[in-house]
């Protein structure tokens, strides 16, 4: 890593694949059993969906974006994606955020190969998905200088104490195992004052989740007064998942919550 990234960490990465710091080992096992490691069934429609200029590319994340955009404020020295994914919003913020430095966050390697070449190598690459009627479409990629892609557990982050002014969670917090700990994570590495930006469905994965964080009342719980204070809540923020060309599609009813650290 560059110096001026080493700052922001409290350990060397166990290795650096291909770039990408490792800060987590993980067993052929735990690679087996992830879906979103899997190539041709997870991260080739990731890419597709989220890097390339398809004809539902801008419907699908406007409204997401819209929230998104109207709080990432400035000055941010520091900003964190957790649960990056293939890094569509970790850029949309480093383009925002010229001066910053962004962190994308994710547990999958494969994923964050897809999110290395587009952002950072400025790769086009492109995601075949053809068998769902849409057109081989390549990516416009870009070289980002403010932007890096670690693989890393977010209930366990490499990084020091108060080292982040934003970090956001898209489409992710409800796919996490322990999300008590998650928040508690995340709450630590942030600044006095620095914002938490969450958009989910809530769409829990288990029935102990549903009986304990639904309604999200019953989420928003999870923050402590205080710790945390609510600055924002909107709860009708749509976003779909079209399925194939002819715009079959699954749609999400989500919430946004702008928590601020006290």
């Amino acid at each position: 890593m560059m110096n001026h990234w080493e700052q922001l960490y409290r350990s060397l990465p166990l290795y650096i694949r291909k770039s990408i710091p490792q800060y987590i080992g993980r067993s052929s096992e735990d690679v087996k059993n992830d879906k979103y490691e899997r190539y041709y069934e997870v991260v080739r429609k990731e890419g597709f969906l989220h890097l390339c200029n398809h004809p539902f590319y801008k419907d699908m994340h406007f409204d997401i974006k819209k929230w998104l955009t109207s709080h990432i404020g400035t000055p941010v020295e520091t900003a964190i994606d957790l649960g990056c994914g293939v890094g569509h919003w970790s850029g949309l913020m480093a383009e925002i955020l010229g001066n910053s430095r962004i962190i994308g966050v994710d547990l999958s390697y494969q994923m964050l190969k897809v999110a290395h070449d587009h952002w950072v190598k400025g790769k086009s690459q492109e995601f075949d998905i053809r068998d769902a009627g849409f057109e081989l479409v390549p990516t416009t990629a870009y070289q980002l200088g403010n932007i890096q892609f670690i693989q890393a557990d977010m209930l366990h982050l490499p990084l020091r104490d108060a080292v982040a002014d934003l970090a956001i969670s898209i489409l992710t917090v409800d796919r996490v195992q322990d999300i008590p700990s998650f928040i508690h994570e995340t709450h630590r590495i942030l600044k006095h004052g620095g914002s938490l930006l969450l958009v989910s469905p809530f769409n829990f994965q288990s029935r102990d989740q549903w009986d304990a964080f639904h309604p999200v009342s019953n989420f928003l719980n999870l923050f402590n007064e205080d710790e945390w204070m609510l600055y924002d809540h909107h709860d009708n923020l749509n976003y779909f998942v079209p399925l194939d060309r002819r715009n079959n599609r699954v749609q999400y009813r989500c919430s946004g919550i702008v928590m601020q650290k006290r």
